[in-house]
């Protein structure tokens, strides 16, 4: 399963996230979030342990060839 949505922290932290799995989307200051971020069911998982130097709200998302072709592009 795959998940959509935002990241709450740091935009240093990005290589962090990365290293956990996300496909990290373009930070934004105004909210301080990563925006338009998928994750793996993997990742989640890795992600969870994060829970409070990170928040997020990720959704499952139900296109899977939408997600595989944006993925493709980043």
């Amino acid at each position: 399963m795959m998940y959509k949505g935002w990241i709450a922290g740091r935009e240093e932290d990005r290589k962090f996230l990365e290293q956990l799995g996300v496909k990290v989307g373009i930070y934004s200051k105004e909210s301080n979030c990563f925006e338009d971020c998928y994750v793996s069911s993997e990742a989640l998982e890795r992600l969870n342990k994060h829970w409070g130097r990170f928040f997020w709200g990720l959704m499952p998302s139900l296109n899977l060839f939408k997600v595989k072709q944006q993925l493709k592009r980043r």
